[in-house]
């Protein structure tokens, strides 16, 4: 299983996908799926939160050679996507044991601005929220 979690992670992404596509309004939120080679190696599900605040929900990325991403940077049509709907704000959820993941977030501006200490998916985990700043 992903990082030794049980299945209570892919339930939580199931629910999670499954009330996003219940509700779904294409004119403020999309959805971005990732492919090489004709496999799909990830996506991103992004949430209207409020009128200004967008979420990512959830943000799924097989591990990838560093090269795959030398064009555009992960997300790059997310936040034009975010800008033309005047979002000023991105938040995302994570947990600090997926690194990779946290160096491109932190890479592409995030920051992180919380941690709360937790046992979900059959261990103990660190949860973090982290914010990308539009309004510049």
């Amino acid at each position: 299983m992903f990082y030794g979690w049980d299945q209570n992670f892919e339930i939580l992404v199931t629910q999670i996908v499954a009330d996003i596509l219940s509700k779904y309004n294409p004119t403020k939120e999309h959805i971005w799926i990732a492919e090489m080679g004709g496999e799909v190696v990830g996506s991103i599900f992004l949430v209207q939160s409020t009128e200004e605040v967008a979420k990512t929900a959830p943000v799924i990325c097989r591990a990838l050679p560093s090269r795959a991403w030398a064009g555009k940077p992960p997300g790059a049509g997310m936040y034009s996507f975010c800008q033309q709907l005047r979002y000023h704000k991105i938040t995302l959820w994570t947990n600090q044991v997926l690194k990779p993941a946290r160096h491109i977030y932190q890479k592409n501006g995030f920051r992180l601005v919380s941690q709360e200490e937790r046992f979900e998916f059959g261990q103990s985990q660190v949860e973090e929220t982290w914010e990308l700043d539009l309004k510049n």
